[in-house]
This record gives C-alpha cells, structure tokens and sequence, in this order.
C-alpha cells in the first residue's frame, strides 16, 4: 500500500517511514500541507498519516480540504497531545483511526490493516463507476438471471455484443466471473436482489 506522511517533524517522518517500511508498505513524505495538498492530487490511491499540530494548517483543516477535494485516499491522524475532541473530529470526517504519537508498530499495523480494507472497498466502488451504461444495464440483467440471447433481445443488440460487454464488466471489476460481478454489485447496494436496479 502507498503511504503518504504529512508531518512537519523531520524525526518523526524518519522514524514513522522506517515502521511502515518494516510492514512492508512504500512511503512518500511531505512537511508542507501546500506541497502534499498539490502533489497528492496525482499520487495513487493509499493512506495518509495527518500531524495534527502542524504551523501552516493543522490535520483536520487538511482533512477538510481533502474531502472538498473528493479524495478517495484513506486518513490516518496522528497527534502528539491524543486529544479526545480532535480524534472525534477527524473520524467523524472520515478518518479510520487517530493515534498518539509515536504510534506502537502493533498499533499502526492494526490501523494499516483497517486503511487497506477501505481500499479493498474503494477501489472495488470506483471500479463500479467506471462501467458503462450499456455495461451497467448488461449488469442489471445478468442480476435479474436473464440469459444473453434474452439480454440482447431486449437490449436490441447481438448475442455477441452481450458476451462483450459481460466481459469488459469482468474486467474492469477484477472478477472472474459475472456471479462475482452481481456478489459486488448488491454488496455495495449497485443492484438489489430484487429487481436488480445499479
């Protein structure tokens, strides 16, 4: 997983950069919000570790603008006073844990497990948004178990035309097969057992 410190302590990313390194994730590091709020918007999606006290803005004004901003990242805060109202805060913005400073590896190890989880769940959402509308109606009536001759039928396209529509949505979801496709589509509330509507 990619993660991006945003401390104004140059210790602290030293020491945070090594624990993460040592769980096996890649790091990139920032001490101005300005720089990391310019550059974050063309970085891959991952977990952002947010000082709290920080001179320019603190972590949750930086949260605040990366929310404006739509991003999909998940936000870690980390504070070195562990203030109950900033960790409130930051987790009602969004945030999937604040930790004092200087976080325990089993502490951050568990945080990073939760951040990777969101991901898993963000990118697989994201992936959803990419399907087209043809995709998505070729989705709905694989959902409502209709067979492709029937889909095209009422698609007025051809059989051939379904299969390849079937198997863009596979790809672009990452599954290997369209009973996996509908799983993820009612999972994330794209398509209900009912009448399957995405």
């Amino acid at each position: 997983m990619h993660i991006y410190i945003l401390d104004d302590e140059p210790d602290v990313i030293f020491s945070l950069s090594a624990m993460v390194e040592e769980l096996g994730h890649d790091v990139m590091s920032f001490i101005s919000p300005k720089v990391f709020l310019d550059d974050i918007k063309q970085c891959e999606l991952g977990c952002i570790f947010l000082d709290y006290s920080m001179p320019e803005m603190n972590g949750l004004e930086v949260q605040k603008l990366l929310v404006e901003m739509n991003s999909a990242h998940s936000v870690l805060l980390l504070t070195g006073v562990g203030d109950i109202p900033e960790a409130m805060a930051a987790m009602r913005a969004g945030a999937i844990d604040c930790l004092r400073k200087p976080p325990t590896i089993g502490a951050l190890a568990e945080a990073l497990a939760r951040a990777e989880d969101k991901l898993a769940k963000t990118k697989r959402y994201l992936s959803f948004k990419r399907l087209t509308d043809r995709e998505r109606e070729v989705l709905r009536a694989i959902g409502q178990g209709q067979s492709s001759k029937i889909i095209a039928f009422e698609l007025g396209i051809s059989v051939r035309t379904v299969d390849m529509h079937r198997a863009s949505v596979l790809r672009k979801l990452g599954v290997a097969n369209t009973g996996a496709a509908v799983m993820l589509a009612q999972q994330y509330d794209l398509i209900s057992n009912s009448d399957g509507d995405i």
